[in-house]
């Protein structure tokens, strides 16, 4: 694919320095290049931040993307049947198979998983925001995710990295409440715990 080519090109005095990319040794590194030049399937190891040990994925490249400094890899996880995103200094062990790689048409996939509400390898959350008239207006004007879909008296979103997409909307005057009601209360503690933070930063001298 043409964007999957000028990423390559622009990264390849990286791959090809004495310093590795984002962590990444440079046999890994060449690995990853080679597969997504050649839409190869590759195997390989991968370790979630809170996981001892790593796990065997089988993943079709899509391609490569930056976010705050760190890189990732796109494409299809066959193990748990859906499009994931993988930080490359995770993966250990990648070698290549003789299967052809599948690739979605267009921007089918891409629109979604670039985005940093996306970042990581969590689970799908669907979330349902409860607005008022101001800010429900605000959002259908600029979505938060381009999952965003117009409901009853607000909105609703999908995404993966719920911590980040919390900490956004603790910033967004109007919302009046989040579904489902386990996560308004996750809202609410984090809420509370930010209060506290800011409570002790200004009470030293």
């Amino acid at each position: 694919a043409p964007e999957t080519q000028s990423t390559l090109q622009q990264l390849e005095p990286l791959a090809a320095s004495d310093s590795p990319l984002d962590g990444v040794g440079l046999d890994v590194w060449r690995v990853l290049t080679e597969g997504l030049t050649r839409s190869l399937q590759m195997h390989f190891e991968y370790r979630k931040i809170a996981q001892e040990e790593p796990m065997l994925r089988r993943v079709d490249p899509w391609g490569l993307f930056s976010v705050s400094g760190g890189w990732y890899l796109q494409g299809w996880d066959h193990d748990r049947g859906e499009a994931r995103n993988f930080r490359l200094s995770r993966i250990q062990q990648v070698r290549l198979t003789s299967i052809r790689a599948s690739r979605p048409e267009g921007d089918q996939v891409q629109e979604h998983l670039f985005h940093r509400f996306d970042i990581g390898a969590g689970e799908v959350h669907e979330l349902g925001l409860e607005c008022d008239g101001m800010l429900r207006n605000w959002l259908c004007e600029s979505p938060l995710h381009p999952s965003q879909r117009p409901v009853p008296g607000g909105v609703s979103v999908r995404v993966r990295n719920l911590e980040l997409f919390l900490d956004h909307l603790l910033a967004l005057p109007g919302l009046r409440r989040l579904h489902p009601p386990e996560m308004h209360q996750l809202l609410l503690e984090r809420l509370a715990q930010r209060s506290r933070q800011l409570c002790g930063e200004i009470s030293k001298p």
